[in-house]
């Protein structure tokens, strides 16, 4: 079976290797996360069976079924999906802004696609999202790699647009989050209007939530050289700027944006990572899920 991923190559996904995405409370009366022997217990109930697909662990293929029929099955469990892992991205004109080969969508869309790969590679639910002014797509949630498919396929038709308001899309979307789970928001959150409110609300539903800040290296330090005009993403904005004139002070009113912002959600209790697109995907999720576990197994 070929996996249906439209914006992780094979060397991406090698490197994902056998990463592992938990969340940390209790999420619709189940402890969320990682069973440690899901065949193990006698709370453990056979739900049935489904194909193979690549990333399966070999053990869980049914060698019974492999006889009668010569196709692999792998048995399924009820409380093998414990979680659901909401993947929400910022379809927004302003994350179309690129100054290297890849843009802040594009490497949303690359996040999205490589945490719905690890949850539904472990046998948790995945769901995804999109939103600009308001929720323009959602898929339902599944569950098995072969539903990456349907996920990426989301991912690959956004067309952005002006305007981005996430309180608003947010909550539309959040009613189509049939169970309490981990949302993943996944922004350049450049509208700082709302924002920390916006995630509260996800927050205050009985989510775990987590906020991804994905924003472009020139974005950050701003070291362009010579005479530049910049045109708004999201307004029509125009004009020819010297930037080392406006460096200074761009550079202050970023990282008061940045400081505010991550001590809003802190105080909300929303865990957040400011991301840059030049990261490899694979090296920065395991950087930040090290210290996920390591929060987790360290929390009282």
């Amino acid at each position: 079976m070929t996996l249906g991923l439209r914006f992780l190559n094979p060397e991406t996904v090698r490197r994902l290797g056998r990463l592992q995405v938990t969340a940390r409370g209790l999420v619709e009366g189940f402890l969320a996360g990682l069973h440690a022997s899901p065949y193990l217990g006698a709370s453990v109930e056979f739900a049935g069976h489904r194909s193979y697909a690549p990333g399966d662990e070999p053990r869980r293929i049914d060698w019974k079924v492999y006889g009668k029929r010569d196709r692999y099955f792998v048995k399924q469990y009820r409380e093998e999906t414990n979680f659901i892992a909401y993947l929400l991205v910022d379809g927004s004109a302003s994350m179309t802004f690129r100054s290297r080969q890849t843009g802040k969508l594009e490497y949303a869309c690359m996040l999205a696609e490589a945490l719905s790969y690890l949850v539904l590679r472990q046998n948790d639910a995945a769901c995804c999202g999109v939103f600009d002014c308001e929720a323009i797509a959602i898929s339902p949630v599944g569950q098995g790699l072969s539903f990456l498919d349907q996920l990426s396929e989301i991912l690959a038709h956004i067309e952005p647009v002006a305007g981005t308001d996430i309180a608003r899309s947010l909550r539309q979307i959040g009613e189509y989050m049939p169970r309490r789970g981990m949302a993943v928001v996944i922004s350049d959150f450049l509208d700082s209007a709302g924002v920390v409110d916006a995630l509260k609300l996800l927050k205050l539903a009985g989510h775990e939530v987590v906020a991804l800040q994905v924003l472009d290296p020139q974005e950050l330090a701003f070291d362009i050289s010579g005479p530049t005009r910049f045109d708004g993403l999201e307004t029509p904005f125009s004009a020819l700027i010297e930037p080392h004139r406006i460096r200074r002070a761009y550079l202050e009113v970023l990282h008061q944006h940045l400081h505010a912002l991550r001590i809003g959600l802190g105080r909300a209790g929303i865990e957040y990572r400011l991301v840059g697109t030049t990261q490899p995907i694979a090296e920065m999720l395991r950087a930040y899920l090290a210290v996920r576990h390591k929060r987790r197994r360290t929390a009282p």
